[in-house]
């Protein structure tokens, strides 16, 4: 999609969120008390509508299904709704008595409904929410550690990114968007932004760098693409994700992982030690499609220790246990031939 009149698009005050209408031809803007909200054409810049009536900051804005409504909640859980069109305020319901994060949806499976799901997060949480506009998918990414995706109301976990182990991002998460079609759901830290694609048959995750550190204050992102829309203050910036998926520092590792010397006649090997003391040593042998990671003992009265992981979570995730990285190379040379399926 071309964005480029996203940079014509002027916002009256610091912006705290976006929302995109499901045709994805409107992008509505919220910030301060002082600003109405404004919704916008994407395809020509042109200023749609201007909606007053929340009090307090704008955080959580959300269009309904047919984009004829907008709904804005502050973080006091006071919540309008509009009528696009006409920019009339069609309902203000009240603030309640504590500060929380927000978030709003209208789902898919409620077309008629004027008032939109909201949920809430404690203001001091390192948690954050966004239910997908089908109505089924709930993304929560958890402080600096990772995001899951879950079966709505249930305990069902459909995917997880592990944040911690992409080494050019800094660790957190301050804002969070689902795609209309809800295959995509966009990620925001401090320097950098990305998708992440959950629910196809090969998770993937694009991410790039920001040119400012600065906290992003709204998010959205198009379906079928890796192209996102980003607050920074007052400014809209629109951003092409690169084309190949963003690597771990482990993926990064395999990669630079040379073939084994095909010419010598190479023969996985099955065992490896190391750490070599009067008192016993480490290791890890494979077998059977796994790896046994275990910590021998000479004393027969002190017993060892083993753990069994498999060669598709080694070549996924890495290593279990500590290896010194000479052997790593073997490890991983070893288990690519192992793991390599024969006629």
């Amino acid at each position: 999609m071309d964005l480029s009149k996203i940079a014509s698009i002027r916002h009256e005050s610091h912006i705290f969120a976006l929302a995109l209408s499901r045709d994805e031809r409107l992008l509505a803007c919220g910030g301060a008390e002082s600003a109405p909200i404004t919704v916008w054409d994407l395809s020509t810049g042109a200023l749609v509508a201007r909606l007053a009536g929340l009090s307090r900051q704008a955080h959580a804005l959300a269009f309904s299904p047919d984009s004829s409504l907008l709904a804005a909640a502050n973080l006091w859980g006071g919540l309008c709704v509009w009528g696009v069109a006409e920019s009339d305020l069609l309902e203000a319901r009240p603030e309640a008595k504590s500060r929380r994060i927000r978030s709003l949806v209208y789902p898919d499976s409620a077309r008629r409904t004027r008032l939109p799901v909201m949920l809430s997060e404690s203001i001091h949480s390192q948690t954050r929410r966004a239910l997908a506009p089908n109505g089924k998918l709930l993304a929560s990414s958890f402080g600096a550690a990772d995001v899951k995706i879950m079966q709505y109301r249930t305990t069902t976990e459909l995917g997880a990114l592990e944040l911690s182990k992409y080494e050019s991002l800094t660790p957190g998460v301050s804002a969070m968007a689902w795609s209309a079609d809800s295959r995509a759901l966009a990620l925001a830290g401090r320097g950098w932004a990305g998708v992440w694609l959950p629910l196809e048959d090969k998770p993937s995750f694009y991410a790039t760098g920001l040119p400012s550190n600065e906290e992003v204050g709204g998010l959205a992102v198009l379906s079928d693409s890796r192209q996102i829309i980003y607050a920074l203050g007052r400014e809209l910036a629109a951003l092409d994700l690169p084309q190949t998926p963003l690597l771990t520092a482990w993926q990064t590792f395999m990669s630079r992982v040379p073939d084994p010397p095909t010419e010598s006649g190479f023969k996985a090997r099955r065992e490896w030690t190391w750490g070599a003391t009067q008192w016993g040593y480490e290791g890890v042998h494979s077998y059977e499609g796994c790896l046994l990671w275990f910590s021998h003992s000479h004393n027969p009265h002190a017993g060892g220790g083993a753990s069994e992981q498999s060669f598709a979570s080694f070549l996924k995730d890495g290593p279990a246990q500590p290896i010194p990285d000479h052997l790593l190379i073997e490890v991983a040379q070893s288990v690519r031939a192992l793991a390599e399926p024969t006629d």
